[in-house]
This record gives C-alpha cells, sequence and structure tokens, in this order.
C-alpha cells in the first residue's frame, strides 16, 4: 500500500472534528513516525550482517587483557532454554555445579571475564557456557557460536572447549573456536601459543577431522583444525 492508498484510506474513516489542512498535518506526523522506525529496522539489519567483520578487526586488534570488562551474568543451576535449544544441554546436565550463561545477540560483541581470569571476546549469535567456579579437576567450558579466547594459564588444570563434535584443549595461548549451530563446520584457530583438537565422540557423525597438536614454534603443522558433520 502506497502512501497515498495509506492517506485515502484514513480519509474514508469515521470522520474527526478535522478540517481537510489539519488531518494532512497529522498524517505527515505519522508518516514521519513511519520512516523513523523503517530507518532503525534498515540500520539494525545492516548492522547484523556487519557483525562478523567487526568481530573479526576486534579479535586482531583490541588489547583484550587492557579492555577487558567483567559482564554481569546469571548463575543458575539449570542450563537456560536458550543454551539447551542450542544443543548445550547434552553436554552439562550431569554437572554438579552451578553453571553461568553469556550469550550475545545478533550483531552484538561481549567481552568476558571467566572465573579463571581467562578473557574470551564473543562473537554475535553466541552461547557460553562454564562453572561458576572452576574446580581442582580441569576447566571446561560449552560453546555454541564463536569466540576468541585469551587462557590463563595453569598447567594444573587444563582448559578444555567442548563445541558439538569438536573439543579443543588448550596449552596455555590465545585461539578462536567457531562453532555456530546452523553450521556443519566446527573449526578451532591458534592465534598465539599450541592447542589440541580432538574429535568428540560423542558429538555428531563426522566425515572428516584433523587431530592433532599445534605449536608454531616447533612445527609446521596448519593451525586450523576442523570437524565437519555428516
Amino acid at each position: 500500500m502506497t502512501r497515498k492508498d495509506l492517506f485515502n484510506e484514513w480519509e474514508r474513516q469515521e470522520p474527526l472534528e478535522l478540517d481537510k489542512e489539519k488531518l494532512g498535518t497529522a498524517f505527515s506526523k505519522v508518516l514521519k513516525k513511519i520512516d523513523s522506525v523503517e530507518s532503525v529496522m534498515e540500520n539494525e539489519k545492516a548492522h547484523r550482517k556487519s557483525g562478523s567483520y567487526v568481530f573479526r578487526k576486534v579479535a586482531i586488534y583490541s588489547s583484550v587483557a587492557a579492555a577487558a570488562v567483567i559482564c554481569v551474568t546469571l548463575a543458575f543451576t539449570s542450563v537456560s532454554k536458550k543454551a539447551y535449544n542450542r544443543g548445550l544441554y547434552a553436554h552439562i546436565q550431569e554437572m554438579p555445579v552451578n553453571m553461568t550463561e553469556y550469550s550475545t545477540s545478533n550483531g552484538e560483541i561481549r567481552r568476558v571475564t571467566l572465573p579463571d581470569s581467562s578473557k574470551v571476546i564473543l562473537n554475535a549469535g553466541s552461547v557460553l557456557i562454564c562453572p561458576e567456579r572452576f574446580g581442582a579437576g580441569g576447566r571446561e567450558v560449552y560453546l555454541s557460536g564463536e569466540a576468541v579466547f585469551d587462557v590463563t594459564g595453569d598447567t594444573g588444570r587444563a582448559f578444555v572447549v567442548k563445541t558439538s563434535n569438536l573439543n579443543v584443549k588448550v596449552h596455555g595461548t590465545r585461539f578462536n573456536v567457531s562453532a555456530y549451530s546452523d553450521s556443519r563446520l566446527v573449526s578451532a584457530t591458534l592465534c598465539r601459543g599450541s592447542i589440541s583438537a580432538m574429535n568428540n565422540e560423542g558429538g555428531a557423525p563426522v566425515r572428516h577431522v584433523v587431530d592433532g597438536i599445534h605449536n608454531p614454534r616447533e612445527t609446521k603443522v596448519a593451525s586450523r583444525f576442523s570437524s565437519v558433520s555428516g
């Protein structure tokens, strides 16, 4: 329906005690409000599309340690519906400790500080779940989406990022993990230090997976590990 059609339709409604000039002025105000809403919607759409590009700039150029902000989160004993729908519940339903969920909406990037002071940049449309406190046995977090991790070294407690079908074990490093629930590709890309990637036997069927350990100072193995579900 065009603006002219809308105006004519409005004129055909029950008459108000307004002359045609006042009616036209009121209608112009309505149109301005419509234009404003349309502009906001277009800006949001463009922001959503550019989210990945912005995230990669932040991941490369931002000083995570200096700029990290501790996010206010919700501690809970059961997994939220959002996390459940992303397939994370199967990983953590037996966890005996309180869990904390960090999430981002479309177009949003979030910086998070974990209980061990490790830093995370969480990309748009992602969910990260971790224990409220890491125990002595290790440090495990669960990711659906994409994030850059800058992990605090702790030789006594391994740091593992678990996704739908790829687990990434950290050896004191900075790296990126991409594991969106609507994508068949799960990948880990090394930024600094060393990581090992292992196929998650409890995950979806895998057509191709690269297992191994990478340290750029010691080997020439490719720094990207990937697992593609069938």
